[in-house]
């Protein structure tokens, strides 16, 4: 399957550019969840089973900025792979 290289390469670069800000969302979903405070000011207390998990949140939280790097990173890498994708399915069909 020649489209397997191109559309592999494209999902990972989504993945890239996307995940970051998705941990971000998904910490803050947490934190709200179990009525924890997350923000960037640094980590608070959010005792949950008996362990505090205040940091890892926090790292979690902070990682959204990590987008401002990942999303153009990613999106170029998607736009390569649209471009990879397209050269294999034209020179399929001749």
């Amino acid at each position: 399957m020649k489209y397997k290289k191109p559309l592999l390469g494209l999902i990972f670069s989504l993945l890239f550019a996307i995940l970051p800000i998705a941990i971000s969302i998904g910490a803050g979903m947490f934190a709200e969840a179990n009525g924890c405070v997350l923000h960037e000011g640094g980590a608070t207390q959010c005792v949950l089973l008996g362990i505090d998990w205040g940091d890892t949140l926090y790292t979690l939280g902070v990682l959204g900025w990590f987008f401002i790097v990942s999303m153009p990173i990613g999106a170029f890498g998607a736009i390569v792979c649209v471009g990879w994708l397209l050269a294999v399915l034209l020179k399929s069909k001749q």
